[in-house]
């Protein structure tokens, strides 16, 4: 039996409006938000919150929920966080090689994936409610995106 990995992002402003971006040493290709896996008995909050201090050397407040997206490729599903920044100082981690602040019209210079991209867009937009996003990669492809799925089963 095969399970799903859980993991908690968090896209977290400073007060000047600029995004918080790390790069990881086994993604050397883009920055991508802070986040990882969800420990075992550790909630979703609490999991971005963590990672984020653990990654970058900042602390966060969560504000919301920006959306869920599920890598049917690779069985994960990333729940992301919109937040704040409430302090600390930016410093690469055993996990990161940089971390740095980016003004919102230059983050697709540094985001190069579209699966990661794609959720910074959404928790930048700042709309209510969170997005629902099921895709794969390799090819990069969105199966379905939204609330609005209807069953395929017959009755």
């Amino acid at each position: 039996m095969q399970f799903h990995i859980v993991t908690s992002s968090v896209a977290a402003k400073d007060l000047e409006g600029r995004l918080l971006l790390v790069r990881t040493y086994w993604r050397n290709d883009t920055w991508e938000i802070p986040g990882g896996q969800v420990e075992a008995g550790e909630d979703l909050i609490h999991a971005g919150i963590r990672e984020v201090e653990e990654e970058s050397g900042m602390t966060v407040a969560i504000v919301s929920l920006a959306g869920i997206y599920h890598n049917l490729s690779r069985n994960i599903v990333n729940f992301v966080f919109r937040g704040v920044i409430r302090g600390g100082s930016p410093r690469p981690s055993p996990e990161t090689s940089d971390v740095k602040f980016v003004e919102p019209h230059h983050i697709p210079n540094f985001v190069t994936r579209p699966q990661f991209l794609v959720r910074v867009e959404d928790a930048m937009r700042e709309v209510l409610g969170p997005r629902y996003c099921v895709f794969t990669t390799d090819p990069w492809k969105i199966v379905h995106d939204g609330w609005g799925v209807v069953s395929q089963k017959k009755t």
